[in-house]
């Protein structure tokens, strides 16, 4: 689990960072669990393929909004994470 310590810890490679842990949570709901829930309504029948049309039309504004609030996170939150050794 080498690799998930990188992507949630700072420069340091220690500290969790807490940009990157909430652009996380952020990504995995708004971008993986909202989507999986869309198909699973519209594959039991929940949702009719002219709503299914619509959020789909919708997601050229959801995806970028919602990456773009994941990168904020973690920009803003940059400046307070402690730095790496030699900075």
């Amino acid at each position: 689990m080498n690799w998930f310590r990188d992507i949630v810890t700072g420069k340091d490679n220690q500290t969790v960072a807490v940009g990157r842990v909430m652009g996380l949570i952020v990504f995995g709901l708004f971008i993986v669990a909202l989507p999986c829930a869309a198909v699973l309504t519209l594959a039991k029948g929940l949702v009719n393929g002219d709503d299914w049309t619509k959020i789909m039309g919708s997601l050229q504004v959801y995806v970028p909004a919602i990456l773009l609030s994941v990168g904020g996170l973690i920009g803003l939150t940059m400046g307070s994470e402690p730095k790496g050794e030699g900075e």
